[in-house]
């Protein structure tokens, strides 16, 4: 009864307990009368007899279990039950091995033996057995818990990151194979092998979504299951490169067994995933005919065959996306024939896209129209059958490319017959030439390339052999072309660059003094010419050439500064004044001779010539910036000038036609406007010092004295123009005419008996109209009086002598006056 309750204990634990006698006392009393008398109890011998062949059948039951068989009950077990399995088969093996050592089961063997029983060899036997056994689990346990590690390791990063995990992984599966010895059978490798697909089945369909084909969104999906198939694939090859690993060494047993045994269902699913990566490439190719336009007289017809195919297409993917089927549930027939008949249907799409792309390359007018449509259609050409439907077009665009070669032909020839090669206008000679050709090549040369990329070519054909031929002697022409442009270049290149490069850095005209900068053409050509070459990286250009682009930042340097200096100085010469010219004489001549140098000895490739060319610029910025300000401040002095005769003294109030002349406050409106004129003549003659200052002008010399007349010339012109402007506006506004609004006013007054008018009209009357109008008159001619001569060297010390001259109009003013 005890050894009944132990074992159902053990069965409730997990656990194999064998059913040992936990009392000894009997059978050792028994031993020891058999050993006194020579006689045994067969009672005994039968109890202790059944119990071994109880013991045999558990044990037996335990030894033969394997861990295939979950996969053979139909389950889907992970790697994990492997793990489990063996560590189970360890500790029930430990257990059993613990009992079998047991006093009790002793003393039974001893009595079996005494007896001569043949169960005896049994109980040794069953002995021996779990011991090799409990080595194996052991052993086996011991190998796999690394194993157990990675596995965790993989479960938690998740499917995202699967494809890290699995060469580590299946290189831990390498070592247990190769370290531990009871493993090394391909029954356990298979098992192993066999679960782990399982369990990367298991992460795959739990990453990829339920509604995978039901997406809006085609490309996530394709990314999705690209994604798969990529960590399906690495699986694959992480087996396949440990098997070869194990084959090279040698050293051990060969995975030799067939891959179907391990990899049957993985296979399933992989091909399954293959389906739904070429169904969702499919629907994104045929998806870009809803952009797919064509020009031409029949390409509205041609688009709106496009668009019709388009739309049926679209409406059949709509009812695959709802169909019921499961497409991750691969062991079911069901989507494997909609995906048949989704095969079927794109089969008779692609048929009438590619007739349809037939008749449009048909009606293209040329060469570049075929390519730019092969260009637009290029990623349906790349599907086979399309692409078989389509390649009989290839005779139209053979047709087409041979008419180019003619062209260019001809426009080879006739670059050859010129005798002035030049082709490019924004280009020096030899690179433009060369960029000719180059572009010439590029104009065959590209759509041999789509020939070559888009049509299997038939080249055994005459046709395609002579267009070959055309093409091949077309490159070498251009080639040889090229070769020749660039050894005439070559010739005399290093005498020319010496020649031009020992040329002086400035030349003058010696008519009219100028001076220019005297970089040669020829020169800054050869520059040109080495940059492009140099970007062409096949000719090997001349060190002469070399060393002149090297130089080429140092040249830019000096034609930089030299073409300032030029402009500076060319500027000064054509723009200053005789006066100015005798101020700045002596200025100008320290330029010339430091000119001089650059004009005769000194050259482009001389070592002192930047520290020549930095002095003379320095020289003549200085003195045309003190120049300019002179200039700038002469031109001030004209600008207040002007400003005086832009109106008159005098106007009518608030200068409306039919208004009287503006008499009020006369007095306050003279001293204002004399103020005025004032501030503008001091400021006049502070402008006049800091042009002394910049001519670096002696205020006794001659040429200054020259300079101070000149501006007062302009002084004097100024008002004379402010003094007439102010006269004429009495001259305008007293005109005798019927429609003449008047300028005065004269009341006529009853002062008693007797009529007067106010102001007098009496000529001699002391406060009469006369006498107002000769005030104004006077008002106007002694503004003159307000402005300090600018050439005070002069006897007259100011401008009122300028009244003199305006005599004759005071005169006629008097005469209109009267009328």
């Amino acid at each position: 009864m005890c050894s009944m309750t132990s074992v159902v204990q053990g069965q409730v634990l997990g656990k194999t307990v064998l059913p040992i006698p936990t009392t000894t006392c009997w059978m050792e009393t028994s031993y020891n009368t058999f050993k006194m008398y020579e006689n045994y109890d067969r009672t005994l011998a039968h109890t202790i007899e059944t119990q071994v062949i109880s013991w045999s059948s558990l044990i037996q039951k335990l030894l033969q279990q394997h861990s295939s068989d979950l996969l053979q009950k139909g389950s889907i077990p992970g790697p994990s039950a492997e793990i489990r399995f063996w560590a189970s088969r360890k500790n029930n093996l430990e257990s059993i091995h613990h009992q079998l050592q047991s006093p009790s089961v002793e003393i039974m063997a001893r009595v079996l033996e005494a007896m001569d029983s043949s169960y005896h060899p049994t109980i040794n036997t069953l002995i021996n057995n779990v011991s090799n056994a409990l080595k194996e689990a052991q052993d086996v346990d011991l190998y796999l818990q690394p194993l157990d590690a990675q596995l965790f390791q993989l479960e938690k990063n998740g499917f995202a990151h699967i494809d890290k995990c699995t060469p580590a992984l299946f290189h831990t599966i390498f070592l247990i194979w190769t370290n531990c010895q009871y493993y090394q059978r391909p029954a356990h490798i298979v098992v192993l092998l066999q679960e782990l697909c399982n369990l990367f089945i298991e992460q795959a369909s739990a990453y990829l979504p339920e509604d995978l084909l039901c997406r809006e969104d085609t490309e996530e999906s394709l990314l999705m299951t690209k994604k798969v198939v990529k960590a399906l694939r690495c699986f694959r090859e992480s087996y396949q490169a440990q098997k070869e690993r194990l084959a090279k060494e040698g050293r051990y047993p060969h995975w030799d067994f067939p891959s179907a045994m391990a990899f049957s269902r993985f296979n399933q699913f992989k091909n399954r995933m293959l389906q739904l990566e070429k169904l969702f490439e499919t629907v994104l190719e045929f998806q870009r005919m809803e952009k797919l336009e064509f020009g031409g007289v029949k390409g509205r017809l041609y688009s709106e065959q496009v668009s019709k195919i388009h739309n049926e297409f679209t409406n059949y993917c709509q009812a695959l996306k709802h169909s019921k089927n499961n497409p991750l549930d691969f062991t079911s027939q069901a989507f494997e024939v909609e995906y048949n008949g989704f095969q079927r249907r794109i089969a008779e799409f692609e048929r009438r896209l590619a007739n349809l792309l037939c008749l449009a390359f048909k009606d293209c007018t040329g060469l570049e129209s075929a390519l730019k449509m092969l260009t637009i259609v290029g990623p349906f050409l790349e599907r086979r059958q399309i692409r078989q439907l389509f390649s009989p077009s290839f005779i139209l665009l053979q047709q087409h490319f041979s008419e180019e070669l003619e062209n260019c032909t001809f426009l080879i020839k006739s670059q050859l017959n010129q005798v002035d090669g030049g082709v490019s206008k924004n280009m020096a000679h030899t690179s433009g030439v060369l960029k000719w050709a180059k572009m010439l090549k590029e104009r065959i040369e590209t759509p041999w390339e789509h020939f070559r990329l888009l049509f299997d070519l038939p080249a055994q054909s005459t046709e395609m052999v002579n267009v070959y031929s055309t093409y091949r002697d077309m490159l070498s022409l251009l080639d040889q072309y090229e070769e020749d442009i660039y050894t005439e270049w070559c010739n005399d290149l290093e005498q020319s660059c010496l020649i031009n490069l020992n040329q002086p850095l400035i030349s003058r005209n010696p008519t009219s003094g100028l001076i220019s900068v005297n970089f040669s053409p020829k020169l800054a050509e050869i520059l040109k010419d080495v940059k492009y070459i140099h970007t062409l990286s096949k000719n090997t250009i001349p060190p002469a050439a070399i060393t002149v682009f090297d130089s080429r930042d140092i040249f830019r340097k000096y034609l930089n500064s030299l073409q300032l200096v030029v402009q500076w100085y060319n500027h000064l010469k054509t723009t200053a004044l005789e006066v100015e010219l005798s101020l700045i004489r002596a200025d100008l001549a320290a330029v010339d001779l430091q000119l001089a140098k650059a004009e005769t000895s000194l050259t482009w490739q001389d070592q002192d010539c930047w520290s020549c060319i930095q002095s003379t610029k320095h020289l003549v910025q200085d003195l045309a910036h003190r120049v300019s300000r002179a200039k700038e401040n002469f031109d001030t002095i004209q600008s207040v000038i002007k400003g005086w005769s832009k109106k008159a003294m005098f106007s009518r109030k608030d200068n409306k036609k039919s208004s009287l002349i503006q008499l009020e406050s006369r007095t306050d409106y003279m001293s204002k406007e004399y103020s005025s004129m004032k501030r503008d003549g001091d400021f006049i003659h502070q402008l006049i010092q800091v042009n002394m200052v910049l001519f670096h002008a002696d205020p006794a010399s001659k040429g200054w004295q020259s300079y101070l007349e000149y501006v007062d010339e302009v002084v004097v012109e100024g008002l004379f123009s402010y003094i007439n402007h102010s006269l004429q506006f009495f001259v305008d506004n007293m005109e005798s005419l019927p429609s003449q609004p008047p300028l005065f006013e004269a009341q006529l007054i009853l002062n008693g008996s007797v009529l007067c008018f106010s102001p007098s009209i009496d000529r001699d009357a002391g406060d009469g109209l006369y006498e107002l109008v000769e005030g104004l008159i006077g008002d106007v001619f002694k503004c003159s009086m307000n402005i300090r001569r600018v050439a005070d060297h002069l006897s007259m010390e100011s401008y009122q002598w300028v009244t003199g001259k305006l005599v004759p109009i005071s005169s006629s003013l008097w005469a209109k006056g009267g009328d």
